[in-house]
């Protein structure tokens, strides 16, 4: 269908008029013209590839995104770097005189029916139909342009997209800026769907929860979702709302705007039980004047392992910190109080620990379905089994609770 094998013919893609030139090789070029006769045709990650390519004419304005990746110096003072975009892989080398030169491109054609299929991440709209939720698959990878849409950033996880809103509804109708469960079910939402076998951050990545922002195995997804974020800029009040590990999406996202500047005033953000470092979300956040609620972060539970770890322990005291020195509206007695919630916090979770630990011994190694099943049989440990029912298996909690 395509020629995509080498050519002699050599044409700049980019900085002909303005900026430094950008060209292709000769094994480069055919590939190129593929991605641009699809981005022509309306291929949503075709257009971000090929303006991903083009942005070089302005010399490397992405150094500081995770997208960018040093290679090898090579002779007469010659540096080549990758650059990643979804689905697309270029090897570019930056000449001594400031022009840039794509040597070698790595494409996958089929990546948007992958996406159509949920293999790769995309956007996806969410409507409830006689009370089941269902998902129908948005090439373009823009929201539904209508002001107070709600955006929900899921976490990494192996299920279909109506699995997975059937997970999220719960977290969602719960975040007070997506205006509730009546809200949704009425008007339906957006999500942002990341394909993957396992959570993002949490205790088991404490490095990427520490690091979502400039994680490399998160930028494929950042990039999708940093671009829908940017084309959505000038709708009134959109609510972007993380769920779980997706949280570490967000942040990242976030990250790409604000690297190139970028603002989303009269837009807000909510983050739901997150297991990704809180603290920098919220600064980024801040950054790009993102509007957020008094509780930045819905139905966090520390007594969830994830949760506690991954989100930053010691983010209840952070957060505070970081609002009291840079918002204007939030004074000295938010400030107070919200220190005071996140010492009972944390305190909380010591006191249950305790409590759990010496009534069943979970450092003997017992399981934690055990654990529960032995908690809900001890009259003075009762009260503590929806808690760790929703501490570590939040899938069986939601999925009870939505029932309600």
């Amino acid at each position: 269908m395509f020629n995509t094998k080498p050519t002699n013919q050599v044409r700049a893609i980019a900085g002909n008029h303005s900026g430094n030139l950008v060209t292709c090789s000769p094994s480069a070029q055919p590939i190129y013209n593929v991605l641009e006769h699809k981005a022509k045709c309306g291929n949503h990650w075709a257009r971000i590839t090929v303006a991903g390519l083009q942005s070089l004419c302005a010399g490397r304005m992405h150094l500081n995104n995770v997208f960018i990746k040093p290679a090898t110096n090579i002779s007469y003072g010659h540096e080549e770097f990758f650059l990643i975009l979804p689905g697309c892989k270029a090897t570019v080398e930056k000449q001594s005189n400031g022009q840039f030169r794509v040597l070698h491109l790595e494409a996958d054609m089929n990546y948007g029916l992958l996406q159509q299929h949920a293999k790769k991440p995309g956007l996806w709209c969410a409507n409830n139909d006689d009370g089941k939720w269902r998902a129908s698959y948005l090439k373009n990878g823009h929201i539904k342009g209508k002001q107070d849409r709600v955006v929900a950033i899921t976490d990494r996880v192996d299920f279909e997209p109506d699995e997975v809103l059937g997970q999220s509804v719960s977290y969602l109708g719960g975040a007070s800026i997506s205006g509730g469960g009546f809200n949704l079910n009425k008007y339906g939402f957006d999500m942002h769907h990341t394909p993957g076998t396992s959570m993002i951050g949490g205790m088991r990545n404490v490095s990427q929860a520490n690091m979502a922002e400039r994680d490399s195995s998160l930028h494929e997804s950042a990039l999708l979702l940093a671009k829908t974020m940017y084309n959505a800029r000038d709708i009134d009040d959109v609510r972007w709302v993380s769920v779980k590990g997706g949280s570490g999406i967000l942040t990242q996202a976030m990250q790409l705007l604000a690297d190139q500047g970028v603002t989303l005033e009269g837009h807000a953000v909510q983050f739901c039980a997150p297991t990704t470092n809180v603290a920098k979300a919220v600064s980024l956040a801040k950054s790009l004047e993102l509007s957020k609620d008094r509780n930045y972060h819905s139905q966090r539970r520390l007594l969830d392992p994830n949760q506690f770890i991954g989100g930053g322990v010691l983010s209840g005291y952070i957060v505070p910190y970081q609002r009291l020195k840079n918002e204007k509206d939030y004074d000295s007695l938010k400030f107070v109080g919200d220190l005071y919630k996140g010492t009972n916090s944390i305190k909380a979770v010591g006191v249950t620990a305790i409590a759990v630990g010496s009534a069943v011994g979970v450092t003997s190694g017992v399981t934690v379905p055990a654990v529960l099943s032995f908690i809900s049989g001890l009259a003075g440990t009762a009260a503590l089994a929806p808690k760790l029912t929703e501490a570590y298996l939040p899938r069986l909690h939601h999925k009870i609770k939505g029932r309600f």
